[in-house]
């Protein structure tokens, strides 16, 4: 990343500060310099700092009268989302919980009982269902959905979501619909995220999910079906099927 784009994110990441009316301090600096830090990690050849240009890029072509009372929410979680990105499971939440910690430090998102709930104060029936779930409670009106929004990022549920998390959910696909020089960097890249995996695996795991997103409708605002993000992003999908069904053909052979 050219040093210039850091300058640019820090710029942003102060104004989210601005939009979610939390003082910029040294403590939100290095905030910063530790987001920047996770995201550049060296396991991370998509998921990084790029991403999260690309992503702030999006939101403000697309949605450039984002409203005031959401915008936080949405910018926050876009910083936080892939904050853990790497081979144990559950990124997504535990991205959230580093999310909701930081927040409740700096005192724009606090409970009581937090320590509870990052011991997860879920109740269960014997089924495995959730009877109740104790959540932290935010000072700050922004916040209210945050925990959850970060965790949809896995993009598994996505019915009956709110605007801000479709407008998130939205942003972080996005990477789908762009021109196919784009695209197939992110494809080549997805693949040195997932090094350790033996192309066979790698490759049916691959058509799997480029399966499940071909046949279900990825965007969910308006924004992102005028501008014919869906129509791209199946096209682009489609395409690299191609060379998925012809690398898992080579594979068997």
């Amino acid at each position: 990343m050219l040093k210039e784009q850091y300058s640019n994110l820090e710029e942003r990441w102060d104004l989210t500060l601005q939009k979610s009316e939390i003082e910029k301090t040294e403590e939100t600096d290095l905030i910063f310099a530790d987001i920047l830090n996770a995201y550049n990690e060296i396991n991370r050849f998509y998921h990084t700092a790029d991403h999260l240009v690309y992503s702030f890029d999006i939101l403000d072509k697309l949605f450039p009268t984002l409203e005031v009372d959401i915008a936080p929410s949405v910018e926050m979680a876009l910083w936080f989302h892939d904050y853990y990105y790497d081979e144990k499971p559950d990124g997504e939440r535990r991205s959230a919980i580093k999310a909701i910690k930081i927040l409740n430090e700096l005192g724009a998102y606090h409970s009581g009982s937090f320590k509870d709930y990052l011991l997860d104060r879920t109740t269960y029936d014997k089924n495995g269902e959730v009877i109740e779930k104790e959540m932290p409670k935010p000072s700050s009106k922004f916040f209210l959905n945050l925990f959850d929004m970060i965790c949809r990022t896995n993009h598994q549920d996505s019915e009956f979501v709110d605007r801000p998390t479709r407008i998130l959910l939205d942003v972080d696909l996005a990477i789908l619909a762009a021109d196919e020089n784009i695209y197939d960097e992110y494809a080549k890249n997805i693949r040195k995220e997932y090094s350790w995996c033996l192309d066979k695996d790698y490759y049916e795991g691959r058509k799997f999910v480029l399966n499940n997103f071909l046949n279900r409708h990825l965007f969910r605002t308006k924004e992102c079906e005028d501008a014919g993000f869906e129509k791209r992003a199946k096209g682009n999908i489609r395409r690299e099927l191609v060379n998925v069904n012809r690398m898992l053909g080579t594979n068997s052979c």
